[in-house]
């Protein structure tokens, strides 16, 4: 049996967030483990639900995503990050994969994109 992948989904508009849960949670290898709205609810949320993906907007309300994946990785240095914005520049990657985030997706791209990006996230191969 494959090994379901926990994700945690962080956006600032509740309709994009709700919408991001409900996609992902119909993958048959993912759990929806948590979701939040800002970088402080994201680390809350990801301390007490252990998951294996983060997937954060690049702005929110406390701070850009960056700094926001910044902070989920010096909490949890094992966790993936993965960027979901809608700011699809040069300067926005740079700074997503500065801040130790290990996938980049614009979203403009299609739901099905996300999810090979979050598979592609634990299974690197």
């Amino acid at each position: 049996m494959t090994k379901r992948i926990r994700v945690v989904l962080v956006d600032d508009h509740d309709m994009v967030l709700r919408l991001l849960v409900a996609a992902m949670a119909a993958q048959p290898d993912f759990d929806v483990v948590g979701s939040a709205m800002t970088i402080a609810d994201a680390l809350l949320v990801t301390a007490a639900s252990d998951p294996d993906v983060v997937v954060i907007d690049y702005t929110l309300p406390d701070g850009d995503g960056a700094e926001g994946a910044r902070r989920l990785r010096q909490a949890t240095p094992d966790l993936r990050v993965i960027m979901l914005t809608g700011r699809d520049d040069e300067a926005t990657r740079k700074a997503a994969f500065d801040a130790g985030c290990c996938g980049f997706v614009a979203k403009g791209a299609r739901l099905d994109e996300l999810a090979v990006a979050v598979r592609a996230a634990v299974n690197p191969d």
